[in-house]
């Protein structure tokens, strides 16, 4: 089902910035004001290494702006660990939480599809609907990997 809602160039050009340079730590997208479009809505920079506690710090500034009752998507870095050595892979994230208007939820899902074939390479979708679904142990385990 498609919602007609359009992707902002901008979303492209973004993501292909993150996936290149790696300058930034995530993106947050939503809807622009009359819900016609999904633009960025945030760009986070990357910390340099040696302002970081550890490397996916990140990620929970990324829980913390997504707000308890709108819809958002992000794409995010997550680092971990796995048998060959350590690993970073893009993940593609639907935040819908349950406080969210049934409009924003389905409006969501309906275009959903349109921004995630925009955005290609992605590893893997993590589709949220509480913080806890964001919980970092949780996420690494769909990449067969772990923190330590």
């Amino acid at each position: 089902m498609s919602s007609g809602v359009k992707v902002d160039p901008e979303c492209i050009e973004a993501f292909n910035q993150f996936k290149l340079g790696k300058k930034d730590a995530f993106l947050l997208f939503g809807f622009n004001s009359n819900a016609t479009k999904i633009i960025v809505l945030h760009k986070e920079v990357k910390l340099p290494d040696d302002q970081k506690k550890n490397k996916n710090e990140q990620w929970e500034n990324l829980i913390n702006m997504l707000p308890s009752n709108d819809v958002r998507y992000a794409v995010a870095d997550v680092h971990y660990n796995t048998s060959e050595g350590p690993r970073t892979d893009m993940v593609f994230v639907t935040w819908a939480p349950e406080t969210a208007t049934i409009k924003q939820r389905m409006l969501m899902a309906s275009s959903k599809d349109a921004l995630k074939n925009a955005l290609v390479g992605c590893r893997t979708t993590i589709q949220a609907c509480c913080y806890p679904d964001l919980d970092l142990k949780s996420v690494v385990e769909k990449f067969k990997g772990t923190l330590d």
